[in-house]
């Protein structure tokens, strides 16, 4: 299986169950679905990262050794894409090093309000996560959750973070 085969994939397979369930059962493809979401250019890099994003386990073994490039390449990946790459990252147990470079890439999506909100809460997802085990950025958090980058978010999504700050 190529990329182009990637490609037809999501062609052939019309529901996001059978999708899935195809996924799931062919182990081979989870590789190609890593080198497919690594290519930020890619027109089925975000598809093949949302797929990924659906059949990994929480600390799949099998994306280790490809959570630093996932980091590398955020910043060339559309919206997206960058949403499927935060969820997945959010998954992983990330080293100290890679805590501070999705902590970076994560600010970086979260402060520019012109992004889809959709990539944005992801991005202050990944934020939350890692000041769990970071205290001392609890009090940046409450920074960033101000009128100046809340306002730009649909009503839904803003109620949302909100709640997720309460907890």
């Amino acid at each position: 299986m190529n990329s182009m085969e990637v490609a037809a994939l999501f062609k052939t397979y019309r529901t996001k169950k059978d999708l899935i369930r195809y996924a799931k059962k062919t182990p081979q493809l989870f590789l190609l679905l890593i080198q497919e979401s690594l290519l930020p250019k890619s027109e089925d890099a975000w598809r093949a990262a949302w797929l990924l994003g659906h059949i990994q386990k929480p600390d799949d073994i099998r994306l280790f050794p490809y959570l630093d490039r996932f980091l590398e390449i955020m910043n060339q990946c559309s919206d997206g894409h960058q949403r499927q790459l935060l969820i997945i990252l959010n998954k992983m147990r990330l080293n100290e090093d890679q805590q501070g470079l999705a902590f970076d890439c994560a600010l970086t999506i979260w402060e520019a309000i012109g992004k889809i909100p959709s990539v944005r809460i992801s991005a202050f997802d990944v934020l939350l996560r890692i000041a769990e085990s970071h205290p001392e950025l609890r009090n940046e958090i409450e920074h960033w959750a101000q009128p100046m980058y809340t306002d730009s978010l649909s009503p839904g999504i803003r109620n949302s973070l909100f709640r997720r700050l309460k907890k």
